[in-house]
């Protein structure tokens, strides 16, 4: 070992590297072999819910599924309904007559469209279920990006009491002399700057916080919005192409097309089949009896139906094609996202490793060295600012976790097992096709 490290040294490669290289080799197997990572609080998951409840997106999409069922309901009843025919003639000869007609689905037509609805009813549903996982991930986000910047302001509000105490030591060490005009305009312009930073922090906070409530609209029927769990997700694994396909309902909704489309083909194909008409007609004519049986067939001459059965094809055809598109777009966006969240995930752990000392305790260390004139007030600007930016950076950093995170469930699809969502699937959705 002591010859790794030399050799490391020698190649320019701190001992750091080492133990970084160690740690990937130990902790990150672990990490890759869960394949289900923890679910998010209680809260959370309450509170995205009832959000969900009442957004109109959603509203609009369970109307759309309950329109679809209806259509199923409808493709699935008989095609022809019976014909009642009554003739009654006063002349030379007095007739009258009853007739009954029936057109006969010998081709299968009403099973074939019966089908087609049924494929696009599962559609529809996937389509809603797609965009409940995109409203999901959009809250989160937001929420992510509401704490990010109130962590922010914090900050910045903290920078601006620690220069506005700087700015009136300052004024009273020139009063008596103790301080040369240059560091007390410092001191100024350090106040003023921070002042302008905590103006810019909380203008990110209102703006943060209208995309959330954009989102979440009426308060008054949804709970406050949690915090985020402070435990934060380990890597994780990406699925591989079936997986991907059944977790993410966007592929779901364009491979049940896919199949409606094929199915559509079929019901083209049954249409070009006639369908013939029976027709039973009795009466009586002066003293004679009637009764006639009588059968019709269309015959498809004029117009065979064939362009309708290519042009069904070729929209399977195009379907197929945007289902192959849409699962490569998906298989490297979750291959992207899932390398994204390792390395912001491995630099987050790398800085909570560093063991730093605090904020507090760095500015009181450096109030302490500037008040006995250890350090000028350029100086203890200088390294204030720098601890500062460091906590600042630590905060971005989070806030960019955790928006690697929700790009990793919606790239995946996983936001409905995180937040406990994938029991509000409807109950009557089939496993999606594979294509």
């Amino acid at each position: 070992m002591a010859a790794s490290s030399a050799r490391l040294r020698r190649h320019g490669c701190p001992v750091t590297c080492l133990a970084a290289a160690l740690w990937l080799l130990t902790a990150w197997p672990a990490a890759s072999q869960a394949t289900e990572p923890p679910r998010a609080p209680e809260a959370l998951q309450g509170w995205v819910a009832a959000v969900l409840a009442k957004h109109p997106d959603l509203l609009a999409g369970q109307a759309r599924v309950r329109e679809a069922a209806a259509l199923e309901r409808a493709a699935s009843r008989p095609l022809y309904n019976p014909e009642l025919e009554l003739e009654v003639e006063r002349a030379e000869t007095d007739v009258g007559a009853i007739g009954w007609s029936q057109a006969i689905d010998w081709a299968g037509k009403r099973e074939a469209r019966a089908r087609t609805s049924r494929l696009r009813r599962e559609a529809v549903r996937a389509a809603w279920e797609a965009t409940r996982q995109r409203l999901a991930v959009a809250l989160l986000t937001a929420l992510a990006r509401v704490e990010g910047s109130r962590a922010l302001e914090n900050l910045a509000r903290r920078r601006a009491e620690l220069t506005a105490e700087l700015a009136r030591i300052a004024e009273e060490r020139f009063a008596s002399g103790d301080l040369p005009q240059v560091e007390r305009t410092l001191a100024r312009l350090a106040r003023a700057e921070a002042d302008l930073r905590r103006a810019e922090a909380l203008d990110a906070v209102a703006e943060a916080r209208q995309a959330l409530e954009g989102l979440v609209g009426s308060q008054e029927a949804v709970p406050p919005p949690p915090r985020l769990p402070e435990q934060i997700p380990a890597p994780p694994q990406l699925p591989d192409r079936a997986q991907l396909q059944e977790r993410l309902p966007s592929l779901r909704r364009l491979a049940w097309e896919a199949r409606e489309a094929a199915a559509e083909v079929e019901r083209r194909r049954r249409d070009r089949r006639p369908d013939p008409t029976v027709r039973v007609r009795g009466g009586q004519e002066n003293d004679q009896q009637l009764l006639g049986l009588s059968l019709s067939l269309p015959l498809f001459i004029r117009n065979p139906f064939r362009a309708e059965v290519e042009a069904a094809e070729q929209a399977r055809l195009a379907a197929e094609a945007r289902l192959e598109a849409a699962v490569r777009r998906a298989l490297a966006r979750a291959e992207a996202a899932a390398r994204r969240y390792r390395l912001v995930h491995h630099a987050w752990r790398s800085w909570r490793q560093e063991a730093s000392p605090s904020l507090e305790t760095q500015t009181r260390l450096l109030r302490r060295l500037w008040e006995t004139g250890e350090l000028g007030t350029a100086e203890y600007l200088v390294q204030l600012d720098q601890a500062l930016a460091t906590e600042e950076a630590a905060r971005r950093l989070e806030t960019r976790l955790w928006l690697a995170w929700f790009e990793w469930l919606e790239a995946s699809g996983g936001a409905d097992a995180w937040l406990g969502l994938e029991t509000a699937r409807p109950a009557t959705s089939s496993a999606p096709p594979h294509p």
